[in-house]
């Protein structure tokens, strides 16, 4: 029974150490991928258009 709970207890340091490490790629990432719906895309080209901008700068200005 005990070595069942550390094999537990090593999986679960296992799965901790690899979700931070996947944290800090995410972090360190230079680029941020937006899927956005059709009326939602629609609405965002209609602003970009009146702000004289493309969609990606409009994207980073907003965020």
């Amino acid at each position: 029974m005990k070595a069942a709970k550390d094999g537990q207890t090593t999986a679960a340091t296992g799965r901790a150490e690899r979700r931070e490490r996947r944290l800090e790629k995410i972090e360190k990432a230079p680029t941020v991928t937006f899927t956005l719906e059709v009326p939602v895309r629609k609405f965002m080209d209609t602003q970009t258009k009146a702000a004289g901008m493309n969609t990606t700068h409009y994207m980073r200005m907003l965020v």
